[in-house]
Parts: structure tokens; C-alpha cells; sequence
């Protein structure tokens, strides 16, 4: 069991259940053996106007809960087409990336089950000015 600094709580049960359920833009034979182990947590802090941490480091094929948690008062996204359409991402939880991005009200969070793909990627927040003023980073994948 695990517990993050916002007090999120995840069963081992649960994390394993992603393993069973992952879908993928490539086939499912062709997830990686990696997707048997249990997923590590990642969190992600979106507030105005930053993302924590700027830098995301993730081994390619090693399953991940990634937390992304809107700290603000006001809208954010995570936008990360590329990372996001690389990556096997459970059925249940592809539902919250629409068009390569995740969308949280103020004080919202979400988690995704996924095994990312080796490469780096940009992630900004795609609203009016918010890159500008400093939501954005890299995730970086390696193989």
C-alpha cells in the first residue's frame, strides 16, 4: 500500500488489476513483459502557473499510476499528445485523455494506469497564456 503526500491510497490489489486491463495503441501481445509488475506512483502537481516536477523521469515499460492533481484555484490541463498516444494506457482510465490531454477543475485530480514508451515528450498546459507563464516540461522515457 502506498500513501503520497495528498493522502491518495492505493491496494496493492488494485495497482496489479491495471496489468489486466491495459489497452495500447499497439496490439496487447505487444505490451512488454514489464506490464506484470506492479505500477510505481508518479505524481503530478499542476498550479498557477507552475508543473512539479518540470522533469519527469519513467523507465519504458515499467508500469506507472500516474496522479495528476490540479492544486489551484482556477483550470488546468496536462497536454502530452505524443506521450500519451506512445503509451499503453488502461481501459478504464483512457477515458480521461481526450485529444493527448487530461482536464482538472480547481482541487481535482485524477490517475492513470499506463506503461509509458521510451522518448521524450513536452507536457505544457494548454490554456490562454499558461505555458508562458510557466506550465511546462519534459517527460522523459528511457529504454
Amino acid at each position: 500500500m502506498f500513501n503520497d503526500r495528498h493522502g491518495v491510497i492505493a491496494t496493492g490489489a488494485a495497482l496489479v488489476a491495471f496489468a489486466a486491463s491495459a489497452t495500447t495503441n499497439p496490439a496487447p501481445e505487444q505490451l512488454p513483459e514489464a506490464s506484470h509488475e506492479i505500477p510505481r506512483p508518479v505524481n503530478v502537481s499542476l498550479t498557477s502557473f507552475d508543473v512539479y516536477p518540470e522533469t519527469i523521469h519513467l523507465k519504458a515499460g515499467v508500469p506507472i499510476m500516474l496522479r495528476v492533481a490540479n492544486d489551484s484555484d482556477i483550470g488546468h490541463d496536462l497536454t502530452a499528445p505524443e506521450f500519451f498516444n506512445a503509451a499503453a494506457i488502461s481501459a478504464g482510465d483512457a477515458i480521461n485523455v481526450v485529444a493527448g490531454k487530461i482536464a482538472l477543475g480547481p482541487h481535482r485530480n485524477v490517475i492513470i494506469a499506463m506503461i509509458p514508451a521510451a522518448g521524450r515528450y513536452s507536457m505544457k498546459c494548454s490554456h490562454a497564456l499558461h505555458k508562458m507563464l510557466g506550465m511546462s516540461g519534459t517527460i522523459v522515457v528511457d529504454s
